[in-house]
C-alpha cells in the first residue's frame, strides 16, 4: 500500500499532474492499493476508483469516484459541511 498526504501542496501544475500520473501508474503496474489524501477534489477523482470525503474525521460522503464526479452538487455540499455523517 500506498500513502500520499497532500501530493499537490506547494506544487507547480505540471509537476502535480506528472505526479499524479506516477501514481496511478504505480498502482497499476505494481497492483499497489493506494491511499491519497488530497484537497484538490477534482484531481484526486480523475485517477480515484472509490472516494471518500470527510469532515472532522466523519465520513460524509463516499463512493466511486465517477458516482462523485456526477454528482457536484452533493459533493459540494459536502465540503461546504451541508451533509451530515453517514453511518459505518
Amino acid at each position: 500500500m500506498l500513502l500520499v498526504d497532500e501530493l499537490s501542496m506547494g506544487l507547480a501544475p505540471l509537476i502535480v499532474e506528472a505526479l499524479f500520473q506516477t501514481v496511478e501508474q504505480i498502482a497499476h503496474e505494481r497492483g499497489c492499493a493506494v491511499l491519497l489524501v488530497e484537497q484538490h477534489v477534482q484531481l484526486a477523482l480523475s485517477v480515484a476508483d472509490r472516494a471518500a470525503v470527510l469532515n472532522r474525521g466523519s465520513i460524509v460522503l463516499q463512493g466511486t469516484a465517477a458516482e462523485l464526479l456526477a454528482d457536484q452538487e452533493r459533493l459540494q455540499g459536502a465540503y461546504l459541511g451541508a451533509l451530515e455523517p453517514t453511518e459505518p
